[in-house]
């Protein structure tokens, strides 16, 4: 009867605003939804980001392959290097997990944000002009805040990495041609050694510049930390664009739209009130 009560007394705009919000669930629903879950809408995306995860199971596989080689030359000089380069694994895998998730985001958020998000920030909105909660008000401008943002944090962030591995393609890409490189000559070094003299054979393997067993181990452990600093620097690189920078757009993204809407939760507030509120009392005591 309250709620009847109150329907009657709603005036022209609160009807227009509930009709509008009513519309609003419908066109998020029906509309928008199978707008922003469409694969075709994300193709470039999508697209950017398949290449980028096959140059780092590329990468990744070149890189074990060159540090299964090196630990298979003679000597023990080539070992730290080689579980060195075996430990870039872990890292390629939380990059690869990071541009997963970004990939799906791309048409999970769409999903969540027009069939769940919207309709339940809309009731929301209904509920604070029928009964006046600043609760529901509350609720439903955080909601949708974090739907802008949830919509937009992908595509930005995906913008962004485009921006950086442009620069950063040649680099990835020599990184690649340089592990395989490093495993042929790791390869041929050990095909030598078992043909007989292999002192000689390195000799005559790798040209006037090396002429003994001890130079030319040198000389691949050289190109060995040589590509582990390259690969340091295209892991960190890669973490970057992959793992950091959605985080912070996010961040970015829900402070700018919460500053925006003035987004903010009452409870301290009401806490502030009830501190005044005793302080008076207390005043009062002291003056009596």
């Amino acid at each position: 009867m309250k709620l009847f009560d109150k329907l009657k007394n709603l005036t022209k705009a609160e009807i227009i605003m509930i009709i509008f919000l009513i519309l609003g669930i419908l066109v998020s629903v029906f509309v928008l939804e199978p707008v922003f879950t469409n694969v075709d809408m994300h193709a470039g995306s999508i697209i950017y980001l398949d290449q980028k995860s096959s140059d780092i199971i590329t990468l990744s596989a070149s890189t074990t392959a060159a540090s299964a080689a090196i630990s298979l030359i003679p000597t023990d000089a080539g070992a730290p290097i080689a579980e060195q380069l075996m430990d870039f694994n872990l890292y390629f895998l939380i990059i690869l997990c990071g541009i997963f998730i970004e990939k799906y985001l791309l048409t999970i958020s769409g999903y969540i944000v027009f069939n769940f998000l919207i309709p339940i920030a809309s009731v929301c909105g209904i509920g604070y002009i029928l009964l006046k909660s600043q609760r529901a008000k509350m609720i439903g401008g955080k909601l949708c805040a974090f739907s802008v943002v949830l919509i937009l944090v992908v595509p930005t962030s995906v913008q962004l990495s485009k921006l950086i591995d442009q620069t950063h393609q040649i680099s990835l890409q020599q990184n690649i041609e340089d592990s395989d490189s490093l495993t042929e000559e790791s390869e041929g070094i050990e095909n030598e050694e078992g043909e007989g003299n292999w002192l000689d054979n390195l000799g005559n393997m790798i040209g006037d510049g090396i002429s003994s067993l001890t130079s030319g181990v040198s000389d691949l452990v050289n190109k060995g930390e040589a590509l582990l600093s390259d690969l340091l620097e295209t892991v960190a690189v890669m973490i970057i664009t992959s793992c950091f920078i959605p985080i912070l757009v996010f961040l970015i993204l829900y402070w700018a739209i919460k500053l925006i809407l003035g987004v903010e939760i009452p409870l301290p507030q009401k806490r502030l009130k009830l501190n005044k509120k005793e302080n008076e009392v207390v005043n009062e005591y002291i003056e009596a």
